[in-house]
């Protein structure tokens, strides 16, 4: 299923566990495209009060910011629903190995950055 959730979930044991992590993740991106449209409004402002100087200095950094960081979680979040990660390749072993755990390389990115 490309899009949407599988049938079969809805009668297993975890699937509770399933739905509340797939709700967050799109509540993050959901949330990710509306601060980013909020910001992108901004510039509007910036132009017709003629703030041309608050455009670099409050519109880019703020994306850059919010991209860098969010932007990569919202990409890393359609990756890890993209990519098959139960491939196997002809001997047998994994292709990709185990799927990135997001709220760890979130934590990481910030408590050992380069690493």
């Amino acid at each position: 299923y490309p899009i949407g959730i599988d049938p079969a979930w809805h009668g297993s044991d975890n699937f509770l566990v399933f739905t509340n992590s797939y709700k967050m993740k799109m509540s993050v991106i959901l949330g990710v495209i509306q601060m980013s449209f909020g910001i992108v409004l901004t510039v509007y402002n910036y132009t017709y009060f003629k703030k041309r100087l608050s455009i670099w200095a409050e519109f880019i950094p703020q994306m850059l910011f919010m991209l860098c960081i969010f932007g990569y979680l919202v990409f890393t979040i359609i990756l890890k629903w993209s990519v098959d990660w139960h491939k196997r390749d002809d001997n047998g072993n994994l292709v990709y190995g185990a799927p990135p755990g997001l709220l760890n390389m979130l934590i990481y990115m910030f408590l050992q950055p380069g690493v």
